[in-house]
């Protein structure tokens, strides 16, 4: 009977503890909720780049915007890959992430995909930006390396703002930590090989020796 009395006891502390805690909660919440009011602006809350979160961290940060998307003046603007933040949220959550994310966005916006053409202009602006002083000249040579690099590699693999201006961003610091010691085509080609395919980038550092060596043929295939 003793250890019975002890145990209601304690599931009673308990009970009342959880009360209190919940009683704390609302209020708290009533008092954000009043001073939110006040406010003459509304509050927007930006966060960028939901994707590049692991699972478990979109799964999260939506569940704070579930949470706290009621209070008035206070509107979220998420940006993200909805085609991963879908998938992420399928995976933890157990349902379909895009019927989620139905629920939970008031007022989708996607943004039309980056053109060939714009892409294509951009890497030429890119090239010349490289060879400013004009001390790399071209033969025809270049130029179809130029065309196979600049076009084939470079553009195809900028689909999207994003990876355009992290390409851009990361250029320019290539740039400024080589020097004038690559010529700016193969430059445009080894920083999107390095974001774009790292596991090639990585072979050809390891292999670096044997592809300056025109006598060696037996190289180890890229993983």
């Amino acid at each position: 009977m003793e250890a019975a009395g002890i145990s209601a006891g304690r599931l009673f502390s308990n009970k009342k503890e959880s009360e209190k805690k919940d009683a704390n909660y609302i209020s708290l919440k009533a008092d954000f909720d009043k001073e939110l009011r006040k406010q003459e602006r509304t509050l927007v809350v930006f966060i960028d780049d939901l994707d590049r979160l692991s699972s478990e961290e979109i799964r999260l940060v939506f569940k704070i915007v579930t949470l706290t998307a009621y209070f008035p003046k206070i509107i979220y603007v998420l940006s993200f890959d909805r085609g991963v933040v879908s998938r992420a949220l399928s995976e933890v959550q157990g349902f379909d992430g895009d019927l989620y994310l139905e629920k939970i966005v008031q007022l989708p916006v996607d943004l039309p995909p980056v053109s060939r053409k714009e892409v294509r202009e951009k890497v030429n602006a890119l090239f010349e930006s490289l060879n400013q002083d004009g001390s790399f000249r071209y033969s025809n040579n270049d130029s179809l390396r130029l065309e196979l690099i600049g076009l084939n590699l470079v553009v195809s693999s900028l689909n999207t703002t994003r990876r355009l201006i992290r390409f851009e961003n990361i250029l320019a610091l290539k740039r400024l930590h080589v020097g004038k010691g690559i010529e700016p085509i193969d430059l445009l080609g080894m920083v999107s090989i390095q974001l774009f395919f790292p596991k090639v980038f990585e072979w050809v550092k390891r292999n670096a020796l044997y592809l300056c060596d025109e006598r060696r043929s037996d190289l180890p295939p890229p993983e």
